[in-house]
């Protein structure tokens, strides 16, 4: 078995294997249907675009039978303190591989890499997910993984998008509107380069005109696709950064938010909320055909029972 720590893109053999190693994996969107992941020729660069971040594959003579990533990111506390913590996603262990030392020796070096940069980490787990963290953390030396907070993600028809004059807003505007709006939860950081490595469209950013919502709409196109349970590409955008005072100022934004994407040629917006605000949000926005997958956020290091803003370009 050989261990590769990648923090830049593979090789073609390398990517290869990644491809047809990760074909095998599908995940659950809502209660009937699931997706296949495609990263590319470059399976770093998803990760690249959230911060400092390496891919762990375990490959044994050409066949990769597991694989965790790692991005080292800024995150907004909820006293508005700003900590360096890891993002833990994308871990997958072949069937072959399972009940044997795959997911350890993934985990291990996984956390030797971290080292001393951050002292708290995070995943986001879709309802429905094999594995649950707690089924592999808390042991040989890595830490337990508590559940933190229940989201929904959302996946949105733009179709049904009906705004005229939009409100784009430009960076630092948005950013700061983010972080005002933000306070008092758990909130990922991320930087216009990074985004702009995997987006195909260009970031755009939303404010409320009272600035009572905001939010960034992008895409994964770059970095990350989304491959339907009927063979068919789910050419999706994001509202990144998406943050509100009220559900029906966000409802309005995320109207913004549609049309956006909509005139970018996207079918569909996915945006993630608190599971506690999910429905008042939906009563507010009025669409029909919106997709609702839960999900949960697991960590080690934080302070439970906090709310969490989390992006779904990122998960």
């Amino acid at each position: 078995m050989t261990l590769h720590v990648l923090t830049e893109s593979p090789s073609h053999t390398m990517a290869t294997s990644l491809t047809q190693f990760e074909a095998a994996f599908t995940y659950p969107l809502g209660p009937h249907r699931h997706f296949s992941i495609v990263h590319g020729d470059d399976y770093t660069r998803f990760f690249c675009a959230i911060g400092t971040a390496c891919c762990v594959v375990d490959e044994h003579e050409g066949r990769v039978n597991g694989c965790i990533s790692v991005a080292l990111r800024p995150l907004r506390c909820p006293g508005g303190e700003e900590q360096l913590c890891a993002y833990i996603g994308d871990l997958k262990v072949a069937q072959a591989a399972r009940g044997g030392r795959t997911l350890l020796r993934l985990a291990t070096t996984a956390k030797h890499w971290i080292g001393e940069a951050a002292n708290a980490a995070y995943a986001v787990v879709m309802d429905g997910s094999r594995a649950l963290p707690e089924n592999y953390t808390g042991r040989l030396s890595i830490p337990l993984f508590l559940p933190l907070a229940r989201l929904l993600v959302l996946r949105v028809p733009t179709a049904m998008a009906d705004v005229t004059e939009l409100w784009r807003s430009d960076q630092a505007c948005g950013q700061s509107c983010f972080r005002a709006l933000s306070m008092g939860c758990y909130a990922g950081l991320g930087h216009s380069a990074s985004v702009a490595t995997r987006s195909a469209m260009a970031p755009q950013w939303l404010v409320e005109p009272n600035h009572l919502a905001c939010g960034r709409v992008e895409d994964t196109a770059r970095a990350k696709r989304l491959i339907a349970d009927d063979g068919r590409e789910m050419r999706s955008a994001h509202c990144s950064s998406f943050a509100y005072r009220d559900p029906e100022a966000g409802a309005l934004l995320l109207r913004h938010a549609c049309q956006i994407a909509r005139h970018s040629g996207y079918e569909w917006l996915f945006v993630a909320v608190p599971e506690a605000e999910g429905r008042c949000l939906l009563d507010s926005l009025g669409f029909d055909g919106v997709t609702v997958a839960p999900a949960m956020v697991y960590g080690s290091g934080f302070v439970p029972d906090q709310k969490w803003n989390i992006d779904t370009a990122e998960i």
